[in-house]
């Protein structure tokens, strides 16, 4: 149960950005990709790669 009316799950607020037309595939992947391949020490995926979209 929401705290105070603004109160977003985390997949609404992911779902928001996902589906944001504003952001550019290259920035969707550096929000959600590039940040957690350089701290786990994961290869970068190549450009031609297609992002990975949650399904739901």
């Amino acid at each position: 149960m929401p705290r105070y009316p603004g109160y977003h799950s985390y997949a609404q607020g992911l779902h928001y950005l996902l589906d944001r037309d504003e952001l550019s595939e290259a920035e969707k992947t550096a929000l959600f990709g590039a940040t957690l391949r350089k701290i786990m020490g994961w290869p970068a995926v190549p450009a031609s790669s297609p992002t990975p979209r949650p399904t739901g």
